[in-house]
């Protein structure tokens, strides 16, 4: 549905990158990652819910966080689907998608380095 979202990935009002999982449930600010206005920045982020570990890269920054163990998602019965809109207030985003690379699984930081590395799309 429309209001769960079980996955956001946001500028905070600091100007950091944060992601939050279910529905706010579970909050990760990355002070190490600030993200600029105007600018194309590329991004991955890896959700291991094995380790309970959340990687993110931006420009090829590394910040972790732990996520609580036992990690389970908790989106009920929404639709497991991303957009990139937020209908519900004024903190919309409005910028545009070059490319998504969507995995089934988990990379490890040297597979995420690599593609960062060597490919042309990046």
């Amino acid at each position: 549905g429309t209001s769960f979202r079980w996955l956001i990935i946001k500028r905070n009002a600091s100007g950091q990158l944060a992601v939050d999982l279910n529905n706010h449930g579970n909050n990760f600010g990355l002070p190490a990652l600030a993200v600029n206005d105007n600018a194309y920045h590329t991004l991955v982020l890896n959700i291991d819910t094995a380790t309970s570990l959340l990687r993110v890269w931006l420009d090829g920054a590394v910040a972790t966080a732990t996520l609580p163990s036992p990690f389970t998602w908790n989106n009920g019965t929404s639709d497991k689907v991303l957009v990139s809109e937020d209908r519900s207030n004024a903190t919309v985003f409005a910028g545009s998608w070059d490319w998504v690379f969507a995995a089934n699984g988990v990379l490890t930081p040297a597979q995420v380095d690599y593609l960062m590395a060597n490919d042309p799309n990046l």
